[in-house]
């Protein structure tokens, strides 16, 4: 095998096809999500209405900006990385490697079944994501990219880990307090919207 190969064609399949796995995962959990499903069953009452719109809005919000932020992020890293038409081929295999497993893991968390199941799915996409960065930076030296994303990403899974630990330690209240579980994800939501606007920033000036 070549170290030097024309990447330019298969950037753009690739990037369109992690659009397309994206876009999927999104439609999934906006059409059909069994945690959204299962919340609304359990707390059929008018009086629930509000706390149902925010759990729905919230959790959506987690599931788009964490969405958007890797499949801005990945498009920009294989355009700059590979897009000139050439490249080494073995650091763009383990970025594809990669891909293929966070596209995987986005369609797991849309599948999710409750909102326990939806964190875990988090923490574990977001523990592969930091996997990545450390691979790149420690074997590849991409101090460009992978650096600012480490950073980014340690804080993101330390807030998501939070936040599955404070959902396991009220987990036996959830039931009495409905409104708990909705208002945890929109401070979640919040904080996973402020991560995606740094990174985007940080993309847009930087990049």
């Amino acid at each position: 095998m070549p170290d030097v190969l024309k990447f330019k064609e298969t950037v753009d399949v690739v990037a369109t096809t992690f659009s397309v796995v994206v876009g999927f995962a999104l439609t999934c959990f906006l059409e059909k999500s069994p945690m959204v499903q299962r919340y609304n069953q359990e707390h059929p009452d008018k009086s629930d209405k509000v706390v149902r719109g925010i759990f729905l809005f919230s959790s959506a919000m987690i599931l788009i900006s964490l969405a958007l932020r890797f499949l801005i992020g990945s498009k920009i890293h294989l355009l700059l990385t590979y897009g000139s038409g050439h490249g080494n081929v073995f650091p763009f295999l383990k970025d594809l490697a990669f891909l293929i497993f966070f596209g995987v893991f986005l369609v797991k968390i849309s599948w999710a079944k409750d909102s326990f199941q939806f964190m875990r799915g988090l923490t574990g996409f977001l523990v592969l994501v930091l996997l990545w960065g450390l691979i790149t930076l420690i074997f590849w030296g991409d101090r460009h990219f992978a650096l600012p994303w480490v950073i980014m990403d340690s804080i993101q899974l330390a807030i998501t880990c939070g936040g599955l630990v404070l959902l396991t330690l009220v987990r036996r209240v959830l039931v009495r307090h409905p409104s708990i579980l909705p208002y945890t994800m929109l401070l979640l939501a919040t904080l996973y919207a402020v991560i995606f606007g740094w990174d985007l920033k940080w993309i847009i000036e930087k990049a």
